[in-house]
């Protein structure tokens, strides 16, 4: 898989570096994304970077886990999503109680 090999050719500092710079790329395609009115160029720029740090969580996750403990997060984080969608307090998702 192309991700195990990038993890092994670059290791997994560089990787991590990576990771945060694909975050960043995504950043600046939304903001640039939103200031031009949806334009549809960087909507395709948003995918593209949206691809990008896909990839690259699946590095981080192949790294830092098995993907049963990874699959357990994830769906607690959804369940959790899901309860706060659900509650009537508008502010219980901003961390307020």
């Amino acid at each position: 898989m192309a991700c195990k090999n990038a993890i092994n050719k670059w290791g997994k500092n560089k990787q991590l570096d990576m990771a945060i710079e694909e975050l960043s790329e995504l950043m600046k395609a939304i903001v640039k994304y939103r200031r031009h009115d949806w334009n549809s160029v960087w909507r395709i720029k948003v995918l593209e970077e949206v691809a990008d740090v896909e990839i690259m969580c699946l590095q981080i996750r192949m790294m830092l886990s098995k993907d049963a403990e990874y699959q357990r997060i994830l769906k607690n984080k959804l369940e959790n999503l899901e309860n706060i969608i659900e509650d009537d307090d508008p502010m219980r998702g901003l961390g307020k109680k």
